[in-house]
């Protein structure tokens, strides 16, 4: 966990900026959307776009081209309808010359067709912490508390699970 910088807002930014131009048409809508969208929030260093695709069909020819472009594949990896895939930092694969920026942070990308529930409860989710100084409040506290009860090496999955029991009764009280 890192304290907020506001570098990976303009991160995610360059990132669907390139995620755009390389798959264009596909693209319904993208969001940077976790703790890293979310200013004064600590998080590990690593953003998360959602991408919602005009069209479930070409799903299969994106996560090919998209590992040709060093993506590795996680498949659907915690909901059917929505495959994951990660990149570590490097080389942005779009660089446009414009920005001056070569470089993009690690990040995990999801795509699923337009409307798939779960994105559009993570977009609410980011909506009500940017909203709500306290709900974000509370969301980092409980972050840094799991974080240290997660260990070294980290217990993921008991870090997760009390973000994900948290995630599920803010969007249930929604």
């Amino acid at each position: 966990m890192q304290p907020h910088n506001p570098n990976w807002i303009q991160q995610a930014n360059l990132l669907i900026e390139d995620l755009k131009s390389m798959l264009a048409e596909n693209i319904e809508r993208a969001e940077h959307v976790g703790s890293t969208a979310v200013p004064g929030l600590s998080a590990k260093p690593k953003l998360h776009i959602d991408i919602e695709l005009a069209d479930a069909a070409v799903l299969q020819d994106l996560r090919a081209e998209l590992c040709g472009t060093g993506y590795a594949d996680l498949g659907f990896l915690h909901h059917s309808g929505e495959v994951q895939m990660t990149r570590p930092a490097g080389e942005r694969f779009r660089f446009q010359q414009e920005s001056g920026e070569t470089r993009l942070m690690a990040h995990r990308i999801c795509l699923a067709p337009t409307g798939f529930h779960t994105m559009a409860q993570r977009r609410a989710f980011r909506d009500m912490l940017l909203q709500s100084n306290d709900l974000a409040r509370t969301y980092g506290t409980l972050k840094a508390r799991l974080a240290e009860e997660a260990g070294d090496p980290p217990d993921w999955n008991h870090y997760n699970g009390g973000k994900t029991s948290f995630f599920e009764s803010v969007i249930a009280s929604g």
